[in-house]
């Protein structure tokens, strides 16, 4: 029945070309049985020359392309059982059945993987695998116009919210800059140890959530009651240091219960036992339909570990930065990834400790795979002396690099009336 379906489909784009056109969205070539691909792929190389089919001459071109021996009797067989106003219910009816078979594929080496696998390495594969066939569907709408209503979309936000077309950072000046945090973008934000990227990646989370854009987070070095900690201390003014030890008056008490609470509503979503980077495709594929996320923040990138085994460490590294950006994008979560990261102590050997973007641990495919590279420094944090925090916008691929001044206290950034572009 399958096969039968697919020669009446031929047989109808070789009656009328139009047909052909119609349902070049629905069928692909490696649908259909080896020699009917053939057919196909040839057509359509006609097709996208402007040819009309002269069958000997085609049947010709067959036998050139192919070692298969093709004949006019083969192309009048299609023809003669086929209905060019059916064409669309023959390939609906091939799409339908081919996906079938690579369902079946699936579960079939899932069940074999399992022998060797654990069952989250399992699912994840099979999620992954599911993915690329969305990917592959939605492929097939190449044209511009499938970019329109996004495009236009993002040119009103921006012009109705004063720039803003993306997640709300809480600074005007890198929204201004950026438009906020991007779908599909992935943002590497690397410091070294105490500048304070932990907490910047805390306020860009808070100040999103606030306006009302589902937030995820996994944190690979803090737990959950740290982070809330964190988050309380921006909200508050108040240390953690004080929280911890409990040296705290009523009023304080009050603040921190008052501010627990306010966050406690926001949507924000974390996950603190998370290292493996299957676990984190699971659950944030798991999130975004749950929750639609709107940002997903990493901290950090270094700590996350590949299912490879004895994988050189470079390679470790490329491939958690290169499926993180498959993560965020178009045929997946569609999201902006906020991705933290460690740098090299190279740095600190330097007459000018100002990061730069070779400073990065593993940096080649880090920087590659970057739609957006920022780094903190503060100069007061070598010299002892209170100082502002230097945020430099080293790498942008959607505009200018710029330094944005921050004031740091008590775990919060402020924006500066002093900027530098």
């Amino acid at each position: 029945m399958s096969l039968e379906i697919q020669k009446s489909f031929i047989g109808a784009i070789l009656i009328n070309p139009n047909a052909f056109y119609e349902t070049e969205g629905v069928v692909s070539a490696k649908m259909l049985e080896s020699r009917l691909e053939t057919i196909y792929s040839r057509l359509a190389e006609w097709y996208s020359q402007g040819k009309e089919i002269d069958f000997p001459l085609f049947v010709k071109d067959l036998n050139s392309y192919t070692k298969e021996n093709y004949t006019l009797s083969d192309l009048m067989e299609f023809r003669s059982y086929s209905k060019s106003q059916n064409a669309i219910e023959y390939a609906t009816a091939i799409k339908n059945q081919f996906e079938k078979g690579l369902a079946q594929s699936y579960l079939e080496n899932a069940l074999i993987d399992l022998e060797e696998k654990t069952p989250l390495e399992t699912f994840t594969s099979l999620e992954s695998q599911y993915k690329e066939l969305e990917k592959s569907e939605d492929s097939q709408n190449s044209h511009i116009s499938a970019s329109y209503v996004e495009a236009m979309d993002r040119i009103h936000n921006a012009k109705e919210n004063k720039g803003l077309s993306g997640v709300d950072s809480g600074f005007a000046d890198f929204n201004k800059l950026n438009g906020g945090f991007q779908a599909t973008d992935q943002i590497i934000l690397a410091a070294r140890p105490g500048m304070g990227k932990t907490s910047l990646a805390a306020n860009y989370i808070l100040n999103a959530a606030k306006k009302n854009h589902p937030v995820l987070f996994f944190s690979l070095e803090m737990s959950k009651t740290q982070i809330f900690h964190l988050l309380c201390a921006i909200e508050t003014g108040i240390s953690t240091d004080k929280m911890r030890s409990g040296e705290l008056n009523d009023c304080e008490v009050q603040r921190i219960t008052k501010a627990m609470e306010d966050i406690n509503e926001l949507p924000i979503f974390i996950y603190d036992n998370v290292i493996s980077l299957d676990q984190i495709i699971l659950k944030s594929r798991l999130e975004k339909r749950k929750h639609g996320i709107q940002l997903m923040v990493l901290d950090y990138l270094q700590l996350v570990s590949s299912t490879k085994k004895n994988q050189p460490r470079h390679e470790m590294i490329s491939e958690v930065s290169r499926r993180l950006k498959l993560l965020a994008g178009p045929g997946d979560c569609n999201w902006c990834n906020l991705v933290l990261s460690q740098l090299n102590r190279s740095v600190e050997s330097r007459g000018d400790k100002r990061p730069m973007i070779s400073d990065l641990r593993e940096s080649g495919a880090i920087e590659q795979d970057a739609d957006m590279i920022k780094m903190l420094y503060r100069e007061g944090y070598y010299t002892g002396q209170e100082s502002q925090t230097e945020l430099l916008i080293l790498k942008n691929r959607h505009g200018r690099v710029a330094t944005l001044i921050r004031d740091f206290k008590n775990r919060k950034f402020i924006e500066s009336t002093q900027r530098h572009y």
